[in-house]
């Protein structure tokens, strides 16, 4: 039969969630909505950049953060302590099924990881915290979990009606398979970002003059970024995408020009 994937903001969402709940005995729990926090573990680069992190550590009283880079997004922390990248961390992967994966380390990194370094911590406190799970990693192929029935049709809202168009081209930015501060920030992984363009639909493309290969001006609300034109035909007319870290600071709707 047919089955609903959701589709998490991060690579191991759901794992990191099925984590959360297990220690929280069942119960994922929610941040308070106001009021103070009493302290507040940030883990990794990313989401230190969420403007809802940096709304709860805004109301915490200790905030302990793991990033791989120092900057304005490690300033709300009392405490940072070196992060590692993904070709660094030795453990499992959730995929979208709820298959855990196995991880393996590619690259050894020049200092304990977050797991041996809260170890150690707990040892000088006399808290025994183990730094690597005790039951076995999975295999290369682990089994998938039981999926859930349905009963009957399940019901939708109607659909909203839609609203009313803007001027300009419709702007649809998407994340980047490689993406963020480590691929952002380290030379060697540069090729790997996305490249500065702009995708137009052959129509879109044609009313402005604009051939692919062209540099365009985007702009928005003030903001401007010149980027190379890409045809897409499989774009409708009126949406234009751009990858997220070449479209920040312009709006829902943008204008495109031949710079």
């Amino acid at each position: 039969g047919s089955g609903l994937y959701v589709l998490p903001r991060t690579p191991n969402g759901r794992g990191v969630a099925q984590a959360w709940r297990n220690a929280g005995g069942g119960d994922p729990g929610e941040p308070p909505s106001e009021g103070e926090v009493g302290a507040l573990v940030i883990s990794g680069d990313e989401a230190l950049y969420d403007p809802r992190v940096a709304e709860l550590a805004e109301r915490a009283r200790f905030v302990l953060a793991s990033a791989m880079f120092m900057g304005e997004h490690t300033l709300a922390a009392h405490l940072v302590i070196p992060g590692s990248s993904y070709l660094e961390r030795d453990g499992t992967t959730v995929n979208l099924e709820g298959r855990p994966q196995r991880q393996r380390r590619a690259v050894d990194p020049a200092f304990p990881d977050e797991l041996e370094f809260f170890a150690r911590v707990g040892a000088q406190l006399a808290i025994p915290i183990a730094p690597w799970p005790s039951e076995a990693l999975p295999a290369e192929r682990a089994p998938l979990p039981e999926r859930a029935r349905l009963d009957g049709n399940p019901s939708a809202p109607a659909p909203a009606q839609p609203p009313a168009r803007a001027q300009g081209l419709q702007l649809l930015t998407y994340r980047s398979a490689f993406s963020g501060p480590g691929v952002e920030r380290v030379e060697a992984l540069a090729f790997q970002r996305p490249a500065l363009e702009v995708e137009l639909s052959a129509h879109d493309a044609g009313s402005r003059s604009i051939a692919a290969g062209d540099v365009v001006a985007v702009r928005s609300n003030g903001t401007s970024h010149e980027l190379r034109a890409r045809i897409n035909r499989r774009l409708r007319p009126g949406v234009v995408r751009i990858a997220d870290e070449n479209a920040r600071g312009l709006q829902a709707n943008v204008e495109v020009a031949k710079a």
